[in-house]
């Protein structure tokens, strides 16, 4: 993100469909400040490699928002399955706990991807725009 203290980046978990990646936050935590005034953002998905032919990972733009109530069941659902350690549920105790329930659920949708895959080649590239994306049969609208 950015805003007025300059460039912010944030690791967050997340847990995605398609070209929407879902996560909790604080809302008044730096990135999400930044994306309540300028909602685009860049993120980079890769593992720790140790070897740089190995490399694998996405590059994306997208834009960030918060979600609206109806939204957060799906979305927590979906986090759920993916994360099933992390006390999401109402009457929840612990800090993580009391934790996630102070903070606010968001999405980044994606509108731009680049993936690195150096185990093809080093330097091999694809992108697309979400539009191309889509229309490859990559993900659903």
């Amino acid at each position: 993100t950015v805003g007025e203290g300059g460039p912010c980046a944030a690791a967050v978990f997340y847990a995605s469909r398609d070209l929407e990646f879902y996560f909790v936050s604080a809302p008044r935590s730096r990135h999400c400040s930044n994306a309540q005034v300028d909602p685009r953002v860049a993120v980079t998905i890769h593992e720790d490699y140790a070897e740089w032919s190995a490399i694998q990972g996405v590059q994306m733009s997208g834009i960030v928002r918060e979600l609206e109530e109806a939204e957060i069941d799906p979305a927590r659902t979906l986090f759920a399955a993916k994360f099933p350690d992390v006390p999401l549920q109402q009457g929840a105790s612990g800090a993580v706990a009391n934790a996630l329930l102070k903070a606010h659920w968001y999405v980044l949708s994606a509108t731009w991807l680049r993936f690195i895959d150096n185990s093809r080649m080093f330097g091999h590239r694809n992108e697309w725009s979400r539009a191309e994306f889509i229309a490859a049969g990559n993900a659903t609208p």
